[in-house]
């Protein structure tokens, strides 16, 4: 049957596939069905694989939409029937199953769309689908479950998807009704299908999830017949469909019915009470609970607005669950209530992470508020869900305050602990600058605040990092969950949980809240403010006030009534925001959270800004300036400015790490932190972004930047003072946590780090400042209130810093009548919670932050000052800088800046006045001058220095105005001169001052050497007339102001004298004899006698026609005569001023003088001056000393003085200063005076008195007066005659004071109180400058000697008080000396080698001359160290100038007889001698060695001087010439020989070898410089023998260590045993083995051993460099200057031979006692080395021969012919002699002995050890001898040796003997 019906299904569906389909499709469906006939029939087989053929049949045809509905129920029993079979055909099934539950009724008939199961045979699919979960059948169950998930999901997705129209309420065409639930009666309405459906499985799966708890929804499923249903998938299941068809849900009244009825009370239900089950025994089931909350977390998110009631209670429990548990221990609250018990920590984290999720939406906050509380704040029925909320996040963030450790980067800025006061704490009084919200904020803000300073003890943190320990901290890496706890389904158990993570959500939630605000609020703010800007004839303002709430109207715009809504949460949430944010940022977090927390506090003051809440914006702007400057930084820093010299503060952490023993803690500095200027640039985008609504908080926000910029500022100064006098300190840790930096196991383990450094950049200091110069910026952007109140803060800041009662809005407190401003001596000293003193303890340069800025911003505003009406601001800065410059208890350099920047604005007022007409000038100018007299004016009271200052200042002021606008003023000039005349009243009787207080640098000194003190504020007129400068009587007329007020009446009086009216012209002259009547300064005095002259001759200019003319001269000489009788007062100031004015006067009027008036002027007035001062201090000094040292001056460079004296000195330096500017000016007038020679005779004799007689000051003033004068350039040479003898007289007196200084630089015959300081000594030198270079004398050379030995006496002179240190830089009298050498004209024969020579003596004073300085350390004068003077810059400094000198001449034979070159080298040598006992060539610096500096110079005068010796040698005397060699001959032999013993010790390997390769240089000049040139004839042997035998000595590669080696010498012997004993030998007889001298060994016919052990030398390799010099000297290697070479070889062969015999016989002579014993390296390389150099050797032919001849120079020149007469033995000699092996023929003896240990002592056959290891290590030249001097080219001495001869001491020696038997002819000797 089966077979045929398939058939028939088949052909039908080749004939008509489509009508097939249609006919299918057909209601009722067709019987039988001839497509699904077969399909049945092969489900009652039981084949399976014709089974699985029908099943995929019936899913293709499925998915064709080819099933009527009428077949839905048959297919399913046909499924049903067939699922036992097999795996493989239920998961066919199964798939069939989602097929069929996804296809909808195709066509277009009625049930077209709808789908194609529902009703029972939903049911019975999903009850199908149910069972197979069921399946006891492990294979079966598998393949369900491995399709459950699918399939079971598509269940309610398939029966939501499709979402019929609600029908209206009187169709009756459903299939079923449902009961819907109304306020007041229950209805019923009709559903469709897939409506009902729909219904039935979400009210079902409510059943099922329910069960049978107690107090579920009552009844059965009706629809889902299951047993039973996992209340985890159920759940899973509803948040499907709640999740994927919310909006499908909230359109059907009957599924909100659902969840409203079924859905919300099981939820409730089971959070409030957990369903009992055995695994969860009673208590929260993890798996159950997530699902719950993600459940309730949709419902709340889609559906609230729709179940507010059930929203409410879902909020209120979830607020329950994050507050505190009724145990604690991290456990929630419970979701019912207190007292019912605790949740667990996991149920937190989910309710947490469902806030998180709600907090993200601010708009559903809005609309929660709303809903809840809102109702509740306007009296109706609501709950506080949201302020509930927001009390519960502050809770949780605040329930642990140790987990989250300190956030010590901001409470205690970069120390990172709290700092340990030295005296007291600063009193903590911030909220009173709040008025009457300060209770509010400190209750909100401190709550956070506190919690976290007391957090945990910083030493106990400190003592666990140093332990390993981790710290407390919060960060994002170490708190959060991989993947967050709500979403973590395939958990049966809750996951680990980080301790921390639910303060870490319960940030995220504040900061989202936060962020929330800002979003929303700010946009629509710009939104509004846009709209404003848009009125006709309106501008958009750049700093805009907060909203206008009474012009805004709710009813017309939406935004506004959000806003309303809005505003109503901040002022709802703002005090747990505050608390919550306060306290985490002042907690350990990570950089990311931090900056988090810092932008929500941020966002959240602007949204309480321009919602116009005051309270919250003042108390979250305070909160942000106490982050931003911690006060205990600020005091700190404060206390230490003060007083430096105090023990500084230390931190917690240093002092509780150095206590408990673990070691000295590193320095912690004391600063801003970077998360500190991180909440200060918060605070500055605040401020900026609510500039325009700030008032009165503008105080406090000013605060914290004036501590920003003083701490900033502080610490600036004190760093760039530590980082050039001491090392940077270590660097401190990265991170916001409070670790010693000092702890090294930190590592990992030590809480949240961070990325960013502790301590700000200085980049970042910059930011810092330029962020507050933008917030002042803004003031121009201000409103006239808004500005008002900006300028007030600042007002209200300086005055209560300064201690003014201030009110509000910046005014001035009025004092009742007859009460006094505070005083500071009224009480003690008050602290702002900033830290920075009110007080005059402040240091005396500081100033004032809010005066500054004060300026700033009145210039910013300038034309806001001008052009508005003066209320606006001009009247409230001007009032207040002018009340602080009064008030006496501010510190003076406060009162000095508020002075200074109300005369800025007054200079600047005028300036910035372009429009406007007459009116407006004379308003501003009115304006500013009634401001300037308020400040010039004195006050009723006694004077102090501040008070004169002020008054000076605007005396300056005034000038400054009239200079740049006094040529506008059409107003106030009776107010210019009243405001001078209060600077010079009438001449009261009063004496005047006394000179011991006056000095005539008082008005440099008077304000800056006065220490402030209040105390004199206080009435003076007590005190004396004389006890203070400023006297009480003398206030109105001191001298600072009449010289400050002066200058304005000289400007009026020269510029603006055509401008005054006669009734101001009278002001004017009135004025000026006011000032020339006053007796406090002479000169102002003179001058304005000079001044009422300038006006006579305007007023005569005036009335010039027919009026007589005022002889000009007549007055100018009365003037003349008047002063020279000033000349002698007593009173320093009036007396230089006269002779000020004198000589000014004279230069003034010169170029119009006669020759008389000259001759008259210099003889009736310039002469007798200079007397009358000369005889004055003559007569002073002769007066007898009254034993008074109070009045003793200390003088910097000699013994203390009368002040009286000093005074004199003073007025004689001045009178010769001014008498050389006279000459140097008119010296080509004078020349033509009848009376020149008389007067010149007279200029030089008074020169030469003051030089001889004066002391040191006038000394120097007459010689530079005379230097002046004698530079005189242009000057008639018609008179060249009075010029050559004006000249020759000032030669004789400079020589005549040379001999008197090389008197005073010998020992006295008489006590003198003469003293030459260096100053003196210079300016003496510097004259002989313009005398030898005119060419007006002739210097011949016994004047250039005589010149040098004045130089010499100078240079060398010791008895200055006054020396200078001389090691890195010339002296100046070194400096002057040189300079006059160097302009010495060498042309002249004899100078130059006159120069060379005393060049080369200043080189040697160095080394020979240097000498410590007298001390006087008498009365009143400063102890003094003795000064060392070294002459250490002049040798280094000379040395290259010496040999470019001999480079320049070495031509010129004259260098060489005279014996300059002789004493050149001489010279050069002594530091090469002394090598490392010269003095050191730098203090400070690294200057080269001075006898390398010399080493290098005199190798290159050297190279030049052969070349030239060769040249001029046969023209030069040979004492001249043997001298010169000689000198270079010991320069060697100084170096080579130098001790180095003492040194070697002390210096490194490499500095060794280095000193090593520098000494090089001298065998490299030896090798090419010397050995061709000192061959020559004309050089004595001696020489070259002395030559020899320093290379000789200088081989030396070890000693014996003997007793007392190096110390008393010993004599010793050996014993008859071979041991070494010791005693005292009398006369030369010295042992041969012990003497030091290798000749003297090498001649000792016998010699004993000894086993006492060697010493090395420590300079090997240069020994061995010049043992291979001393073989190079005697070899042939070289072929050029062959005579020469032969010369030196003969000379030097025995002290190569006899070197090379010690060592073979000290060898041999130890051997036998050494036995086995092996000798040391150093002896046995070097019988090595000897051995192979001996083997290479080979002579030029007869030197070694010539070397045993009497005369080896002369025979080694001649050629003289072997004697054949001769014996044969000494034929056989002679012919050996000759030969180039001649020296092994010599060493023949040696070698058989050698050969005889062979067998005694096997160390001689010892494996080889090459020389190259020691002399030559074969490296590059530039790495092998670095150290060389530059441009030396290394020759054969020094390059390791090639091609040696290999082998042990047996093998070498029978080298060199079978050489021998060759050279004889003998037979070869077999090894």
């Amino acid at each position: 049957m089966l077979r045929p019906a398939a058939d028939k299904a088949q052909q039908l569906l080749k004939s008509s596939r489509d009508q097939a389909l249609v006919d299918l499709r057909a209601e009722p469906p067709p019987s039988p069905q001839p497509l699904f006939h077969p399909i049945f029939l092969a489900t009652t087989t039981r084949n399976s694989k014709i089974i699985a053929l029908a099943v995929s049949s019936l899913q293709r045809l499925i998915a064709a939409g080819a099933v009527p509905k009428g077949l839905v129920k048959q297919i399913l029993e046909t499924l049903e029937q067939v699922i036992p079979q097999g795996v493989e055909i239920q998961l066919k099934i199964l798939q069939t199953l989602v097929s069929l539950l996804t296809t909808t009724v195709g066509g277009s008939g009625e049930h077209s769309g709808d789908r194609l199961v529902q009703g029972e045979e939903l049911g019975q699919l999903f009850m199908f689908v149910f069972e197979r979960v069921g399946e006891e059948d492990d294979l079966i169950r598998a393949a369900t479950s491995a399709n459950d998930p699918a399939l079971l999901a598509a269940l309610p997705a398939a029966t939501f998807k499709l979402d019929v129209p609600r029908p209206d309420s009187d169709e009756q065409d459903g299939d079923g009704t449902t009961p819907r639930k109304s306020e007041d009666r229950t209805m019923s309405i009709a559903l469709r299908p897939a409506a009902r459906d729909a219904y039935l499985l979400l009210e079902d799966l409510c059943l099922l999830i329910s069960g049978s708890a107690e107090g579920g929804p009552e009844g059965e499923p009706s629809f889902l017949r299951w047993g039973s249903l996992s209340r985890t998938f159920g759940l899973e299941l509803v948040e499907s469909i709640v999740s994927g068809f919310g909006p499908v849900v909230r359109t059907h009244p009957e599924l909100l019915l659902v969840l409203r009825a079924h859905l919300c009370p099981l939820l409730i239900r089971f959070l409030s009470s957990p369903p009992t089950t055995p695994a969860s025994n009673g208590h929260f089931s993890f798996p159950l609970t997530l699902r719950l909350t993600r459940v309730v977390f949709l419902l709340l998110k889609q559906f609230s607005d729709l179940l507010p009631l059930e929203a409410e209670v879902f909020l209120s429990m979830f607020v329950r669950v994050i507050g505190p548990g009724d145990r604690g221990d991290g456990e929630g609250g419970h979701p019912a209530g207190p007292g019912v018990g605790s949740t667990p920590l996991w149920m937190r984290v989910l309710a947490l992470e469902i806030f998180r999720g709600l907090c993200g939406d601010f708009g559903l906050m809005i609309k929660f508020y709303e809903r809840y509380d809102a109702r509740k704040r306007n009296g109706g029925n609501g709950s506080s869900v949201f302020s509930d909320l927001m009390t519960a996040f502050n809770r949780l963030a605040t329930e642990k305050p140790g987990v989250l450790g300190v956030g010590a980067a901001v409470l205690y800025g970069s120390s990172l602990a709290p700092i340990l006061p030295g005296h007291g704490a600063p009193s903590n009084s911030s909220s009173a600058s709040l008025g009457g919200a300060g209770s509010m904020i400190d209750s909100a803000m401190e709550m956070g605040l506190g919690l976290a300073q007391v957090a945990g003890s910083v030493v106990g943190s400190s003592v666990g990092a140093v332990a390993g320990t981790v710290l407390p901290g919060l960060s994002v890496g170490t708190a959060t969950l991989k993947l967050q706890c709500i979403d973590q389904l395939d958990k049966a158990d809750a996951p680990a949980i980080p301790e921390t993570y639910i303060f870490l959500l319960a940030l995220q939630c504040l900061a989202a809240l936060a962020d929330g605000f800002a979003t929303y609020t700010l946009a629509a703010y710009s939104a509004i403010l846009a709209t404003r800007a848009r009125n006709p004839g309106e501008t958009a303002s750049r700093a805009p006030a907060a909203l206008d709430w009474e012009t805004l109207d709710p009813q017309e715009d939406p935004k506004v009534a959000s806003l309303l809504t809005v505003k109503d949460m901040a002022e709802t949430s703002w005090p747990a925001l505050l608390a919550s944010l306060s306290f985490f940022i002042a907690t350990a977090l990570d950089d990311d959270l931090f900056a988090d927390v810092v932008s929500a506090l941020q966002n959240f003051t602007s949204v309480c800004g321009v919602l116009g809440l005051q309270t919250p914006r003042e108390a979250l702007l305070t909160s942000l300036c106490k982050f931003a400057i911690p006060p205990a930084v600020v005091s700190h820093i404060a206390l230490q400015d003060l007083n430096p010299a105090a023990k500084a503060p230390t931190s917690v952490l240093s002092a509780g790490v150095e206590s408990l023993g673990l070691g000295p803690a590193a320095p912690l500095p004391v600063g801003l932190s970077s998360r500190n200027f991180a909440c200060l640039k918060a605070l500055l985008s605040v401020s900026q972004y609510l500039a325009g609504s700030l008032d009165s908080i503008w105080f406090t926000v000013f605060e914290t930047l004036q501590n920003a910029d003083f701490v900033i500022r502080t610490n600036a100064a004190r760093n760039k003072k530590r980082a050039t006098s001491t090392p940077p300190p270590p660097t401190p840790p990265r991170g916001g946590n409070s670790i010693s930096p000092m702890s090294p196991s930190l590592g990992p383990t030590a809480g949240p780090q961070s990325k960013v450094p502790v301590i700000p950049t200085e980049a970042d200091e910059l930011a810092i400042q330029a962020g507050i110069a933008k917030l002042f910026e803004v003031s121009r952007s201000l409103d006239d209130d808004a500005f008002k109140w900006f300028v007030g803060g600042l007002c209200r800041l300086n005055g209560e810093m300064i201690g003014l009662p201030m009110a509000e809005d910046g005014s001035l407190v009025e004092t009742t009548p007859g009460s006094a401003l505070p005083s500071p001596l009224d009480g003690p000293s008050r602290r702002r919670s900033s830290g920075i003193t009110t007080l005059r303890t402040v240091r005396l340069d500081e100033k004032s932050f809010g005066v500054s800025k004060l300026g700033v911003v009145s210039l910013l505003n300038v034309h806001r000052l001008i052009y508005r009406d003066s209320s606006v601001g001009w009247d409230i800065v001007t009032s207040h800088l002018l009340h602080v410059q009064h008030y006496t208890a501010a510190p003076s350099a406060i009162r000095l800046q508020a002075a200074d920047v109300l005369d800025q604005i007054l200079v600047v007022a005028p300036r910035n006045l372009s429009t406007g007409g007459d009116d407006l000038q004379r308003r501003i100018q009115t304006q500013v001058l009634v401001a300037l007299a308020a400040q010039a004016e004195p006050a009723v009271r006694g004077q102090i220095s501040t008070d004169i200052e002020i008054r000076r200042m605007s005396f300056e002021t005034l000038i400054k105005i009239l200079e740049s606008n006094g040529h506008s003023f059409i107003a106030g000039w009776e107010r210019i001169f009243h405001v001078l005349r209060t600077a010079c009243p009438s001449p009261t009787t009063l004496p005047p001052p006394s000179p011991a207080v006056v000095t005539a640098d008082s008005p440099q000194h008077t304000l800056n050497t006065i220490e402030e003190d209040e105390a004199k504020s206080l009435s003076l007129r007590s005190a004396g007339p004389t006890s203070s400068y400023f006297g009480a009587e003398r206030t109105a007329r001191t001298p600072i102001l009449v010289r400050t007020s002066f200058p304005s009446l000289q400007l009026i009086c020269t510029d603006f004298l055509g401008v005054l009216t006669i009734d101001e012209l009278r002001d004017c002259i009135a004025t000026l004899a006011e000032f020339g009547k006053q007796t406090d300064d002479v000169n102002v005095a003179l001058t304005a006698g000079g001044l009422l002259w300038s006006v006579s001759d305007h007023l005569q200019a005036k009335r010039k026609e027919g009026e007589n003319d005022v002889a000009h001269g007549e007055l100018w000489m009365f003037l003349l005569h008047q002063l020279l009788t000033l000349c002698q007062d007593v009173r320093q100031e009036a007396r230089d001023g006269a002779i000020s004015t004198v000589f000014r006067s004279i230069s003034l009027y010169g170029a119009t003088l006669s020759k008389a008036t000259w001759d008259a002027c210099m003889w009736d007035i310039v002469f007798p001056l200079l007397d009358n001062l000369s005889n004055t201090i003559s007569m002073h000094n002769d007066e007898a000393p009254s034993g008074n040292t109070d009045d003793l001056v200390v003088q910097v460079n000699g013994p203390p003085l009368r002040l009286l004296d000093k005074q004199w000195d003073d007025s004689k330096t001045l009178a010769l200063t001014s008498m050389g500017n006279v000459f140097f000016l008119y010296l080509p007038i004078l020349l033509k005076t009848p009376r020149f020679n008389e007067s010149w005779k007279n200029f030089v004799g008074q020169i030469k008195r003051s030089f001889v007689d004066d002391r040191p000051v006038a000394a120097t003033a007459a010689m530079q007066a005379w230097e002046k004068v004698l530079g005189t350039l242009s000057m008639d040479q018609a008179e060249a005659s009075r010029i050559s003898a004006a000249w020759e007289v000032a030669f004789q007196a400079w020589d005549e004071l040379g001999h008197s200084i090389v008197a005073l630089s010998h020992p006295p015959s008489r006590a003198t109180t003469k003293t030459l300081t260096q100053v003196n000594l210079e300016a003496y030198v510097r004259v002989i400058l313009p005398i030898y270079t005119p060419p007006y004398i002739t210097f011949d050379l016994t004047r250039i000697h005589r010149l040098l030995a004045i130089l010499k006496a100078v240079l060398t002179f010791a008895r200055s008080p006054d020396y200078r240190p001389d090691i890195d830089t010339l002296t100046p009298v070194q400096a002057v000396v040189l300079e006059v050498v160097a302009a010495i004209k060498l042309e002249i024969p004899g100078a130059a080698s006159a120069v060379l020579s005393d060049l080369s003596e200043y080189l040697t004073l160095a080394f020979i001359a240097a000498f410590d300085s007298e001390i006087d350390n008498s009365a009143k004068s400063k102890p003094r160290m003795s000064q060392r003077v070294t002459y250490i810059a002049l040798a280094k400094e000379v040395m290259p100038h010496v040999l470019w000198l001999y480079v320049r001449y070495k031509d010129d034979i004259s260098i060489y007889e005279q014996g300059a070159v002789e004493r050149m080298f001489a010279a050069y040598s002594l530091p090469l001698k002394l090598k490392h006992d010269c003095p050191a060539p730098s203090k400070y610096g690294s200057d080269e060695l001075l006898w390398k500096t010399a080493t290098v110079n005199f190798l290159k005068a050297v190279k030049e001087c052969v070349v030239s010796l060769d040249t001029l040698g046969p023209n030069l005397p040979s004492a001249v010439l043997e001298g010169i060699w000689r000198q270079l001959v010991e320069g060697y032999r100084g170096a080579l020989l130098a001790d180095t013993a003492n040194h070697g010790h002390s210096m490194t390997t490499e500095d060794l070898h280095e000193e090593e390769n520098f000494d090089l240089a001298l065998l490299v000049s030896l090798e090419q410089d010397i050995l061709p040139h000192i061959g020559s004839p004309l050089v004595p042997d001696e020489l070259i023998c002395r030559l020899g035998k320093c290379l000789q000595t200088a081989s030396r590669l070890y000693e014996l260590d003997l007793p007392g080696h190096g110390s008393t010498p010993l004599h010793d012997t050996i014993s008859s045993n071979g041991s070494l004993s010791e005693h005292d030998v009398s006369g030369p007889t010295k042992e041969t083995r012990f003497d030091s001298d290798f000749d003297r060994q090498a001649r000792g016919r016998q010699m004993h051993g000894t086993t006492a052990e060697v010493v090395e030398v420590g300079r090997e390799r240069f020994g061995y460099w010049c043992f291979d010099l001393l073989f190079l000297l005697c070899s042939d290697v070289e072929k050029d200057h062959e005579p020469e070479r032969r010369r030196i070889a003969a000379l030097c062969l025995p002290a190569l031979l006899n070197r090379c015999t010690a060592i073979i016989k000290t060898y041999v002579a130890d051997a036998p006692l050494r036995g086995k014993m092996p000798f040391p390296r150093v002896r046995q390389e070097e019988l090595i080395f000897v051995l192979q150099k001996l083997f290479h050797c080979r002579l030029r032919e007869g030197t070694l021969w010539a070397s045993t001849q009497p005369s080896p120079s002369r025979t080694v020149a001649a050629v003289t012919p072997l004697d054949v007469s001769l014996p044969l033995p000494q034929l056989i000699r002679s012919a050996l002699l000759r030969s180039p092996l001649a020296h092994l023929y010599e060493l023949h003896p040696h070698f058989t002995s050698l050969l005889s240990l062979s067998t005694t002592s096997p160390s001689i056959t010892s494996a080889y050890i090459p020389y190259r290891r020691v002399a030559g290590n074969g490296q590059p030249d530039q790495v092998a001898f670095k150290g060389l001097p530059e441009g030396i080219q290394i020759g054969r001495v020094g390059r390791a040796g090639e091609g040696e001869e290999e082998g042990d001491v047996v093998q070498l020696t029978l080298a060199c003997l079978a050489l021998v038997s060759e050279e004889i002819g003998a037979g070869a000797v077999c090894p």
